[in-house]
């Protein structure tokens, strides 16, 4: 794992067996990001929280870098949601109109 990994808490939809070891249907468990989607995107699990792993230091200019790093993730989150917001609102917006681009294949 590199040293800025996110990890990312799942809760299991299903039983899951592998390498890693086996996880229960309704139990949270820690994963590595990768992981984690494949599993949401197959519908084997759901998101629980985002955590990133911050190596530690004795640096005092790295003291923060935790808050830091919590920061940008949740400034990164809410510009994702208001894109979305906006996004949503131009599609109800009946002088919006939406095109096809060109090369559109019917």
């Amino acid at each position: 794992m590199s040293k800025e990994a996110r990890m990312v808490s799942i809760k299991m939809n299903t039983v899951s067996a592998g390498p890693e070891g086996t996880r229960h249907k309704g139990k949270v468990y820690e994963v590595p990001e990768v992981e984690a989607t494949a599993l949401i995107q197959g519908g084997f699990a759901e998101y629980e929280t985002v955590m990133i792993a911050v190596p530690k230091s004795q640096n005092p200019k790295d003291k923060n870098a935790a808050a830091d790093a919590i920061k940008k993730l949740k400034d990164e989150e809410a510009a994702a949601e208001a894109e979305a917001l906006a996004a949503a609102e131009a599609i109800k917006d009946p002088k919006v109109k939406i095109e096809k681009p060109a090369n559109w294949k019917k």
